[in-house]
């Protein structure tokens, strides 16, 4: 493995994303919470599951959180049966409107919170 390869295997705000396990909405709040934290963020997937990696990178750059750095594309081999799978990895970093945007977010959300509540 090269020493890109690997330095990109042990990023800090690398997520792995599931076809199956999570939710989309788990991935995009998972993703903000390490942009927030370490300003950049790297989505990996496989097969079936570049899709969802997809959504994912679309919805953050839609909303104006991040902003695309690099795309990645290969095929891994090291999947149990030993068969070659398609592997896309996006890097994003944060946007410089990213608290901007953050806070009216939450504003939203606590606002719709409380109208539910007023309405129970």
């Amino acid at each position: 493995m090269s020493g890109t390869a690997e330095a990109l295997e042990r990023h800090p705000g690398r997520i792995r994303v599931s076809s199956s396990k999570k939710p989309i909405s788990f991935y995009v709040n998972l993703s903000k919470k390490l942009l927030s934290e370490h300003g950049e963020i790297q989505l990996s997937a496989l097969g079936q599951a570049i899709s969802t990696l997809v959504s994912i990178s679309e919805i953050l750059k839609k909303d104006q959180l991040a902003i695309e750095k690099k795309i990645t594309t290969s095929l891994d081999s090291s999947t149990e049966d030993g068969r070659q799978k398609p592997k896309l990895e996006i890097l994003l970093v944060k946007a410089s409107t990213f608290e901007q945007v953050a806070e009216q977010q939450a504003r939203d959300l606590a606002n719709k919170q409380v109208a539910a509540a007023e309405t129970a």
